[in-house]
């Protein structure tokens, strides 16, 4: 519950903690859908959701899932150029209806988020001079 700042200032808003704590004794979260992806590895990036749809990265792919479902909507595979000193994707932003990631090789790709069809991929780092 939020309640008005009551203090000096008079603005803002302020949490009744323990009014929180008390909802959530029994609150448990459960799991709607599982999604298997064939690339195994560790993950250290978060998630990203928007219109419906969870965007999530590997080193060399990018996934749109059905937030509701679970289904896979398209997967885009890049093709890593060169050597890189990244091991990891980093996850995605999302904005105006693209996908932006970083690749391990330097690049930066626009995707568009319905498709994955990629609308541009432009080098942003030279990994030959460490830059990543």
């Amino acid at each position: 519950m939020l309640a008005g700042a009551r203090h000096y200032a008079h603005s803002g808003w302020s949490v009744d903690i323990r009014r929180i704590a008390a909802q959530l004794v029994n609150f448990r979260l459960a799991p709607t859908a599982r999604v298997k992806i064939p690339e195994r590895l560790s993950f250290q990036s978060d998630v990203v959701v928007a219109s419906g749809t969870i965007y999530v990265t590997t080193r060399t792919s990018t996934y749109a899932i059905d937030a509701r479902t679970g289904e896979q909507r398209w997967v885009r595979i890049h093709e890593i150029t060169g050597t890189s000193p990244g091991r990891l994707g980093r996850g995605v932003a999302y904005a105006d209806g693209k996908v932006y990631r970083g690749l391990v090789d330097g690049h930066i790709v626009a995707m568009d988020a319905k498709t994955g069809n990629v609308i541009w991929d432009v080098i942003g780092a030279d990994v030959k001079a460490g830059e990543f």
